[in-house]
């Protein structure tokens, strides 16, 4: 049953009580509460500067096992949760919105009958999520082991035609149709909300100089890691999967750059043509920026629609487990234990790639901070060590500020406006992941990988890695995209997608750490890193 608090910042300890034990009775824990409390706070501190003398009513309720806090307030239109757009370090709100940004991803905006509601997400099922897609995928592998063994091949075949294939098609025909709409808005979106930068100088242009190199240096780690090892390493008999399907034909430089430019302005999104969808999401993004205030309408409808298509992603992607045990289970009826080692093998490469991007990142602290890299080595990993896993970047944030300020000594101006801009466009992860499995899938399904094909590949992944939300399954988004561009048919990330959760773990992480990086690297090139808590060794 649900209960209602009216909040009144006058009033705010005792509001904050009674929500305390109502959310104790629904059994959130006590970070859930403290998290969700901080959130309050803030969301009516901002309707009580849009809404002066507005009552704000706070709502909590459990829908289909979920424990969610509704506030709510009658007046203009004003969705908080936008202003996280705002870059602006010397912002007298800035600390406000980078709480906000670091937890977007448990909020929700609506408007009900004149009235803003924000839905604060109390229980996130992360976890359980990537726990169910584990299981799915090794009771996929004894479910298809089985069948591979007890029935015959023309009853397998039989399986695959019409109940397997089936359930893949229907799944990456939903995502086929979120691809290119999600990507453009999610584009746009991330382009538009780096407009401020102009107003940072100085230590914003060397942030996304450093970002942008980080991600370059990660997709030539990716390339030069899965080249050699899906070329040589993969075992011949799962080439025997590949149906052969894909059409895509590398075009020639000339032809490369004239397939960039669309002829017609809905013409890309019409036919799925994922490079002219990112070079148009660029342009629109970057041609925002210039108009300015006057297309501001534009932006807000682009951020709901970014928004409305992450969630309707995020729907499709609550069947993942169920089509994980399905590609498992499927491949292993037809091919036994032959999908083994391409499941092994992505998850070393990946990792590996994470590995290498930690020492050069160590590096870049040396040749480009100018400062020993012993201590960020040393208190990252033994930081990253006792944080709980997370599956978004933009979860890692406060985490992230909180070492860069209180034991690598960065101060909270330079960490909190580059950790913040680095969990929306610093995806290294992301890029690795992106890359590795585009060599997978070219290597099964005989797609030449020439030069024009890998510096496509490249920019794509580039673009994507910079515009892919600060969420959970963007890299599905991304993925499917370039799966989408390589003609790679679709059904064959069923599988990738299974151990997509598993491994966004490591893709997150490797992401955190490198914001500390550049954290580091941009305050002792502002003179605001201060060397005795970097060194110390306590």
């Amino acid at each position: 049953m649900a209960q209602t608090f009216d909040v009144d910042l006058l009033h705010i300890a005792a509001v904050s009580e009674a929500l305390r034990e109502a959310l104790r009775a629904e059994r959130a824990t006590d970070r859930e509460i403290r998290q969700t409390l901080l959130l309050v706070e803030e969301i009516t501190v901002k309707f009580s500067e849009c809404m002066p003398g507005a009552p704000v009513t706070a709502r909590v309720q459990r829908s289909f096992g979920k424990l969610s806090v509704s506030l709510s307030a009658a007046g203009p239109e004003h969705n908080p949760i936008l202003e996280t757009q705002n870059w602006s370090a010397g912002s007298e709100d800035y600390y406000r919105t980078m709480i906000l940004r670091a937890h977007k991803h448990l909020l929700n905006y609506h408007r009900v009958e004149g009235r803003n509601v924000v839905t604060i997400h109390v229980h996130t099922e992360e976890k359980k999520y990537i726990v169910y897609s584990f299981v799915a995928l090794l009771a996929g592998l004894v479910i298809g082991l089985l069948m591979h063994v007890l029935f015959p091949a023309d009853t397998v075949e039989w399986l695959e035609a019409n109940v397997f294939s089936l359930i893949e098609q229907i799944f990456m025909n939903a995502m086929a149709a979120m691809v290119v709409p999600a990507v453009f808005c999610a584009v746009v979106d991330s382009i538009t909300g780096l407009s401020s930068l102009t107003d940072t100088g100085r230590m914003g242009g060397r942030i996304m100089r450093l970002y942008s190199l980080t991600t370059a240096l990660a997709i030539l780690v990716a390339f030069a890691l899965a080249l050699p090892v899906f070329t040589h390493l993969l075992p011949d008999g799962i080439l025997l999967g590949a149906t052969n399907d894909a059409f895509f034909d590398a075009p020639g430089l000339r032809e490369f750059i004239l397939s960039l430019v669309p002829v017609h302005l809905v013409e890309p999104i019409l036919s799925n043509n994922m490079p002219q969808v990112l070079l148009l999401a660029v342009v629109t993004g970057v041609a925002m920026g210039i108009v300015g205030e006057k297309s501001e309408p534009l932006r807000r409808l682009i951020a709901a629609l970014n928004q409305v298509f992450q969630t309707i992603v995020a729907i499709i992607a609550l069947v993942v487990p169920l089509l994980t045990f399905i590609a498992t289970a499927s491949l292993a009826a037809r091919f036994a234990f032959r999908p083994l080692p391409m499941i092994l093998l992505l998850g070393l490469v990946e990792l590996a790639g994470c590995t290498i991007m930690f020492l050069i990142y160590n590096l870049m602290i040396r040749v480009f901070g100018g400062v020993k890299s012993g201590p960020y080595a040393r208190k990252t990993l033994r930081f990253f060590r006792r944080v709980n896993p997370r599956a978004s970047s933009g979860e890692y944030l406060p985490k992230v500020v909180g070492l860069c300020t209180n034991q690598l000594g960065v101060s909270e101006r330079v960490a909190s406006f580059s950790a913040a801009l680095g969990a929306s466009v610093n995806m290294d992860g992301s890029a690795i992941h992106m890359v590795v499995c585009c060599v997978l899938m070219a290597q099964l399904f005989g797609v030449e990988l020439t030069p024009n094909t890998m510096l496509l590949i490249a920019v794509m992944a580039f673009v994507l890695s910079g515009g892919a939300a600060a969420v959970q399954n963007s890299g599905m988004l991304s993925v499917s995209s370039l799966a989408m561009m390589m003609g790679i048919p679709t059904t064959a990330l069923a599988l990738i997608f299974g151990v997509d959760q598993i491994l966004d773990l490591t893709r997150t992480a490797s992401n955190a750490i490198g914001d500390v990086a550049v954290c580091v690297i941009v305050a002792n090139k502002e003179n605001e890193l201060d060397m005795e808590i970097y060194t110390d060794t306590e």
